[in-house]
């Protein structure tokens, strides 16, 4: 409804109309009157040109006009001005919302009511219906269709099924529907016709009273017909609201789940589900990768496994405290992956803005090439194959230089890489000495009494230089020297019986 102009839209069957010159004092009563005097304008002006049409042909003195085919009649037109008989009080509107309903009291003002739903305007229809054809109480219902018992037979089969039009194809039930719109139209024109002929007719009364007990069952017949056809035309709109709602939920709900996906991405990684149920294995494998600072991680179990068992409270805090380093490592983790991420990300966009960048220049110079030369140029001419050719040149340096940043930056991640792996080797290697080491004095024989610490002193020293250059001899070979194993290590092993008499010798 636009505000200005202060119009209002009504459901009529499968018709629209458009009430407009409301004001903030008219009622659904109002609305409901506008609607059963325009629909009698418009069949009073169906009426007068059926019997300006009927002028030209005239039948017989007992011969009534001949019906309309009822195949070739426009239901969408006929229909609705010959369906809206009877009073006002007969209607009512009927508000739906979202496969909800309600009936508006005649009192309500409907323009503040229409107001009053702001956003959901377009979710909300204003249906004019007959009271038989909608739920006695003004509460909003759910789109369960009911059935309107007829006043003269009342049905025999109480235990029947209460929706037989479930198992209808749609086709079926439009045919149904249409069927009912014709034998409603049908109704309407017989008494529109037998309307004239009674007036004018000067029987006696006893055949008016014959005649007046059929043209009331076939007037009861019609309002029994138009209250179906009302009620059905309003499942229709509610069950159209309903399957919207329904599209609009299952938006929702994959707006929600995409949300919930991406948060916790964002909070836990790519692979969280595999994490999630992998979390020991993952902090175990945690633990054992190069560069991860794995002394520190060894030096912790070893603290853990020779300490003597703690009590209940300190050994809850020792799994506090464990459970938070663990939340940490896992923290650290994620955060490094996501850098990762975003670094190969934008590697790869800058290699792609570069690719473009080079493939347009190469073929403005390609396009420059094939460009006759002008003869008049002069210096001109000259002065902007310069300009181009420096162009070039400063764009191929640039895209050169950007590549080369690229490889070093590779090559600098590699070499800290290779520096990580050999310091740890380092250290590895420095514990096995210190360990040979002790093994060397926990074996050999004790010495002279004369002999003390000061004669002992530069025996490790000269042990572990010895063994340095040792194992740099090894590292310079190639590894077709070591016979005894890939390592190397047995090799190391295999000198100790050179390594002992020069250890008794200092000592």
């Amino acid at each position: 409804m636009d505000p200005s102009e202060k119009k209002i839209s009504v459901w009529i069957c499968q018709e629209e109309k458009l009430v407009s010159g409301l004001s903030r004092r008219t009622t659904c009563s109002d609305v409901v009157r506008v609607l059963l005097e325009d629909g009698c304008r418009r069949r009073r002006r169906q009426r007068r040109s059926r019997r300006l049409g009927s002028a030209g042909d005239p039948h017989g003195p007992g011969e009534l006009p001949e019906p309309p085919n009822e195949d070739d009649e426009d239901d969408d037109e006929a229909l609705p001005q010959g369906m809206l008989c009877g009073p006002p009080q007969c209607y009512c509107i009927v508000e739906k919302w979202r496969g909800f309903e309600r009936i508006l009291p005649n009192k309500t003002r409907i323009l503040r009511l229409w107001a009053a739903w702001g956003e959901e305007q377009e979710n909300v229809r204003f249906v004019l219906v007959r009271s038989e054809a909608s739920l006695p109480n003004a509460g909003p219902r759910s789109a369960e269709a009911r059935v309107v018992l007829s006043r003269e037979r009342p049905c025999p089969a109480r235990g029947a099924p209460a929706r037989p039009s479930l198992a209808m194809t749609q086709e079926k039930q439009r045919r149904v529907v249409r069927k009912a719109f014709r034998k409603l139209a049908k109704l309407n024109r017989r008494r529109q016709q037998q309307t004239p002929s009674s007036c004018s007719s000067t029987s006696s009364s006893t055949a008016s009273s014959c005649s007046s007990s059929p043209r009331t069952h076939e007037s009861a017949s019609v309002e029994r017909m138009e209250t179906l056809v009302h009620l059905v035309l309003s499942q229709d709109h509610t069950i159209r609201q309903q399957v919207q709602r329904l599209h609009e939920l299952d938006r929702e709900i994959d707006h929600y789940e995409a949300k919930v996906h991406l948060d916790r991405m964002r909070r836990h990684g790519v692979n969280y589900v595999q994490d999630t149920y992998l979390v020991g294995a993952g902090i175990e494998l945690d633990g054992s990768r190069p560069g991860e600072e794995p002394e520190e991680v060894a030096a912790e179990a070893e603290e853990a496994a020779a300490a003597p068992p703690l009590a209940g409270e300190a050994q809850a805090a020792a799994l506090e405290e464990l459970a938070r380093r663990c939340d940490d490592l896992l923290r650290l983790q994620e955060q490094r992956v996501q850098q990762e991420e975003l670094l190969e990300r934008l590697s790869a966009e800058i290699q792609e803005e570069l690719n473009q960048r080079w493939m347009r220049r190469r073929q403005e110079e390609l396009a420059a090439r094939e460009e006759p030369l002008e003869p008049d140029g002069g210096p001109d001419g000259e002065l902007l194959l310069e300009q181009e050719r420096v162009r070039t040149q400063l764009s191929t340096s640039l895209y050169i230089g950007l590549r080369l940043n690229t490889d070093l930056e590779a090559v600098k991640s590699d070499l800290d890489y290779s520096q990580q792996q050999w310091d740890s080797k380092k250290r590895e290697l420095q514990g096995l000495l210190q360990t040979l080491h002790t093994l060397e004095l926990t074996v050999a024989p004790d010495g002279a009494p004369g002999s003390g610490s000061p004669s002992r002193e530069p025996g490790p020293q000269a042990c572990a230089d010895m063994w340095v250059d040792q194992a740099r001899g090894l590292a310079k070979s190639g590894p077709g020297n070591d016979e005894d194993s890939d390592t190397g290590l047995s090799s190391m092993h295999s000198q100790d019986s050179d390594s002992l008499p020069m250890c008794e010798s200092l000592v």
